[in-house]
């Protein structure tokens, strides 16, 4: 699990003396945004050179159950090379540390490209400073897991083989200190995964960890929707939440808001000689205003009664006025449609007549022309009768 922050440079002040020869002081506070972890504290175990800082540190973790030296460790590391690394587990590691020469970030002062076989590298190992890949065999030796608290880049870093045990580190600038809990002015380094502190098992586990951070954020944030709570957690870890953790986070936010409940906001409770005095006052104020009300109730009553008596008259009287209105303009109205409609009978009359005029007047036109026909006809039956007559046989 990485978690990136901002790099501090810290100091811590105010040491805690637990033994004569042991200085412990608290661990940067910069570590609480990410988790509760105010009772973790660091020892300094005052190697000037940074060569033997990883060994003494997990000497001193682990003294309680395991009395081993740093020097004795450092053979055990080499010792665990010869006998038991393949040759592809050699050129794997023997790879990570060329890499890190070309990077220019390889600790110590050795060339791992003149390395050919196991043997040389074993037997550089037992002189150089410790580093992560050394801190990993130890611990698979040792049979321990460790938390790294790196200082330089506020990061959490696990090596994590499931074993029953876990020891945290604190590193900065290549320097190794131990870290312990204090419980009770006891200090406790070497801790069991089956019962874990709670505040470590926060930094170990992710799950919890969010969960922390989303609980806060419920109670701080105005709004609470997805977007806002990635947010809230890039501030905190000062990086972009990748898809793993987003999944987590949904999870946890399914669980979460089946049981939120809103908040509850405590008011602060005045004193009790303020409120008595002010109680008193409140009261024959509260009495002085209900006599004023109910003189004013009072005399609006019989206001209202004089106008309500009013209202009802004017009210009674524009009522038969408007009926009467009422009343006549609809007599009006009849009377001009009564009127309109014998208009309209008078006007059909009209044309009715006018239309049997014009039919007899076509008439008798028709008939003049028929007579006058009937006339000339005669008038040629005659004439031709005539000339019969008037011709010879």
């Amino acid at each position: 699990m990485n978690i990136n922050q901002l790099d501090i440079n810290h100091e811590c002040k105010n040491p805690m003396k637990i033994s004569k020869t042991i200085l412990w002081k608290p661990l940067n506070k910069e570590w609480e945004k990410i988790a509760p972890i105010s009772n973790f504290v660091v020892k300094d175990i005052g190697t000037k050179i940074n060569k033997d800082s990883q060994y003494k540190s997990i000497q001193e973790i682990i003294k309680k159950k395991k009395k081993i030296n740093h020097q004795k460790m450092r053979t055990i590391i080499s010792n665990h090379i010869i006998n038991y690394f393949t040759e592809e587990m050699f050129k794997n590691l023997l790879d990570i540390y060329k890499k890190l020469k070309n990077n220019k970030t390889l600790i110590g002062e050795w060339n791992p490209f003149s390395i050919k076989t196991i043997k040389q590298l074993s037997n550089v190992i037992k002189k150089i400073p410790g580093d992560i890949n050394t801190l990993n065999i130890l611990c698979k030796i040792l049979k321990i897991d460790c938390l790294i608290f790196n200082e330089s880049t506020m990061n959490l870093e696990e090596i994590n083989n499931g074993n029953n045990h876990i020891i945290c580190l604190e590193l900065s600038n290549n320097k190794y200190r131990p870290i312990g809990i204090n419980q009770n002015n006891d200090i406790n380094t070497l801790f069991n995964r089956k019962n874990l502190p709670k505040s470590l098992e926060h930094l170990i586990n992710p799950e919890q960890l969010f969960e922390y951070h989303i609980n806060n954020a419920y109670n701080s944030l105005y709004k609470f929707t997805l977007s806002d709570i990635y947010a809230y957690l890039e501030t905190i870890f000062k990086k972009s939440i990748i898809q793993k953790n987003k999944n987590i986070i949904n999870k946890i936010l399914k669980k979460i808001l089946t049981n939120l409940t809103p908040i509850k906001y405590k008011i602060k409770k005045k004193s009790s000689k303020r409120k008595s005095s002010k109680s008193s006052k409140s009261k024959s104020k509260s009495k002085s205003k209900s006599s004023k009300s109910k003189r004013k109730s009072s005399k609006s009553k019989s206001k209202s009664k004089s106008k309500s008596k009013s209202k009802s008259k004017s009210k009674s009287k524009s009522k038969s006025k408007s009926k009467s209105k009422s009343k006549s303009k609809s007599k009006s109205k009849s009377k001009s449609k009564s009127k309109s409609k014998r208009k309209s009978k008078s006007k059909s009359k009209s044309k009715s007549k006018s239309k049997r005029k014009s039919k007899s007047k076509s008439k008798r036109k028709s008939s003049k022309r028929k007579s006058s026909k009937r006339k000339s006809s005669k008038r040629k039956s005659i004439k031709n009768k005539r000339e019969r007559v008037s011709r010879p046989f």
